[in-house]
């Protein structure tokens, strides 16, 4: 299962809260948020995190 399958698939409604939520009181949510970001502005990379297999530092 890819990242993309994995949190924008069934789950789309939660991975947009997640992305919008300011102050999520789980680090890992923040974490998620943060990353998230910086793959923006990083050319490819978000791209290929997206294809690559389900990032296990996000386990929810």
């Amino acid at each position: 299962m890819t990242n993309r399958e994995y949190f924008f698939g069934e789950i789309i409604a939660d991975t947009i809260m997640l992305l919008t939520y300011d102050n999520h009181p789980r680090e890992e949510c923040r974490l998620f948020k943060k990353e998230l970001s910086k793959m923006v502005f990083r050319g490819n990379q978000l791209k290929e995190w997206l294809d690559s297999e389900k990032d296990k530092r996000f386990n929810w």
